[in-house]
């Protein structure tokens, strides 16, 4: 605790202005507890409107009687239908709903036939992809109190980098966190969080630097042209969130606590 407070207390004023902010990024990236994030979504209010809350999915998204090609066209289009019933991207989803997406993401990643992405196929990840969905808490799925933004992750191979990147007002603004990564195996990357800031009209402010040895353990579990899913958690390592006592130091502890569900943008 003291550690963390003094890295914090050590940065810039105009960091210090982003405390709340890296609590939060820290989670987005951090991978904490989905039952807090739940609670979170609906007892803050999401400023957005047609978000629905079925009480329980259409079996007909459940299972695919589909194989091959065809199979994977239909099962992401049933996980999209499915999550949008929450929103674009998915807010709140209720917990049935969570468990009907997850059996479809499991389905889909049978079908994977993009191996060593995190190695010899790397260059599959390059790009930037759009949350649709993560049953992760605020802002990883995009909610940032009670505003809703766009919530991407641009991979840069050549430069060895990641982003998440949280957008607002047409992405004018913009919450960045930056990090890269080392090779576990073939399909997962521990992802080391460097810095925290906060981008408008494409000018950065003063960064936050993490506390050493914050990172994340990345599953890529599928990976196509256009359809990325990630299963990620602690693994063990440092999270800061953690260290404050801000959530259950139980959550999230699992390589693969936690689903991301991402599609391609197009290139500019």
């Amino acid at each position: 605790h003291d550690r963390t407070m003094q890295s914090l207390g050590r940065q810039p004023q105009p960091a210090c202005m982003m405390l709340v902010a890296i609590v939060l990024f820290d989670s987005a990236a951090a991978f904490v507890c989905p039952g807090w994030g739940l609670q979170r979504a609906r007892s803050t209010g999401v400023l957005r409107q047609g978000a629905s809350r079925s009480s329980r999915p259409p079996l007909q998204y459940l299972r695919a009687s589909a194989t091959g090609v065809e199979a994977v066209a239909l099962l992401k289009e049933r996980f999209l239908q499915l999550s949008q019933e929450s929103g674009d991207p998915a807010i709140g989803v209720p917990e049935n709903v969570q468990g009907a997406l997850d059996d479809i993401a499991r389905q889909l990643e049978a079908q994977n036939a993009i191996k060593d992405v995190a190695t010899t196929n790397s260059l599959a990840l390059d790009g930037t992809w759009r949350v649709r969905y993560t049953n992760c808490v605020p802002p990883s799925n995009g909610q940032l109190g009670p505003f809703v933004g766009a919530p991407f992750q641009v991979v840069d191979i050549e430069k060895g980098s990641y982003q998440n990147r949280l957008g607002f007002f047409g992405r004018n603004v913009e919450v960045v966190l930056s990090a890269d990564w080392t090779v576990r195996d073939g399909d997962t990357w521990i992802v080391t969080f460097r810095t925290l800031g906060l981008e408008v009209f494409g000018q950065g402010l003063p960064k936050i630097k993490f506390p050493k040895g914050t990172s994340k353990t990345w599953c890529m579990t599928y990976t196509d042209a256009d359809t990325r899913l990630v299963r990620a958690g602690s693994d063990g390592a440092y999270s800061p969130s953690r260290a404050l006592g801000l959530y259950d130091k139980t959550s999230g502890i699992e390589k693969d606590a936690f689903l991301f569900y991402m599609t391609r943008e197009p290139a500019k």
